[in-house]
């Protein structure tokens, strides 16, 4: 059943002028990028994928080409934008495209990417500042820019989550420890459609749940029950968890995030006496 989400936007980039459709796992609606970028050309990947990664939007003109994001919360909002790609040959050229993709006018990131059937995605949270969001890819001379989705949500009204000195929080990783399907978590049991991942630490660690409900009415992180309801601990008590963030710019700084359920461990305890 499609669901018509206050807060989200989901653009399937390259599908016909006009056209959307409801995602069979999630429920959301995406929609034809059509209404929000002027430039460009659509494509198709050259092998079965994703129905979200199997069109996309070219850009063989032009030094930088943008989309216009209008959500209707308005500026001074906290939002996840998330941008998707995936190559898959869909020039024919087997080539290895590199271009840039800017957030308003600032730098985001720099994209590297082959013919493998392997999608690429680069997620922020960002403060905006103005009624309009600007998501840009930049030509760098080094192959034709593209994109296969673009998504935003916005992430409620208290703006103390998440927080950053800059105004933008880059995503680096968001993982689901103990969970007992490979599956990862987003829409609709994650409110925010983020997506979670399961991770998994080596035979040292046992994975653990509980049956009970566990929700977090009280956060405004809003952190789904299914999430929270699976965990990760040592086999060994002495053991600590510990786990090494490693980026190769040495000014990169990194905001970690964790959250613990009490009553999962508080449960299992329990039925081991």
């Amino acid at each position: 059943m499609s669901k018509n989400l206050t807060g989200f936007i989901s653009i399937d980039c390259g599908i016909p002028s006009g056209s959307s459709y409801t995602d069979d796992t999630t429920g959301i609606n995406y929609v034809s990028d059509s209404s929000f970028v002027e430039t460009g050309v659509s494509k198709t990947v050259s092998f079965p994928a994703q129905r979200q990664l199997q069109n996309l939007r070219s850009f063989p003109d032009g030094s930088r080409n943008c989309y216009t994001l209008i959500p209707e919360q308005g500026k001074g909002k906290k939002y996840l934008i998330r941008a998707s790609f995936m190559y898959g040959n869909y020039d024919g050229e087997n080539g290895s495209p590199e271009f840039d993709l800017f957030l308003g006018g600032n730098l985001w990131t720099t994209l590297s990417l082959n013919s493998t059937p392997v999608a690429v995605t680069k997620e922020v949270v960002y403060l905006s500042q103005s009624e309009k969001i600007f998501v840009c890819l930049g030509n760098k001379g080094k192959g034709t820019p593209f994109i296969s989705t673009l998504e935003l949500r916005f992430l409620g009204n208290d703006n103390t989550t998440y927080d950053s000195p800059n105004g933008a929080l880059f995503f680096s990783r968001r993982w689901n420890f103990g969970s007992l399907t490979d599956s990862p978590i987003r829409y609709s049991e994650d409110v925010y459609d983020r997506i979670w991942l399961r991770r998994t630490l080596g035979a040292q660690y046992k994975e653990i749940n509980t049956s009970l409900p566990v929700t977090s009415s009280n956060n405004s992180y809003n952190l789904p029950s299914l999430l929270m309801t699976t965990a990760l601990t040592p086999v060994n008590t002495n053991t600590t968890i510990s786990m090494t963030l490693v980026d190769p710019d040495p000014t990169v700084r990194y905001f970690v995030y964790e959250r613990i359920c009490q009553r999962i461990f508080l449960y299992l305890k329990y039925t081991l006496l």
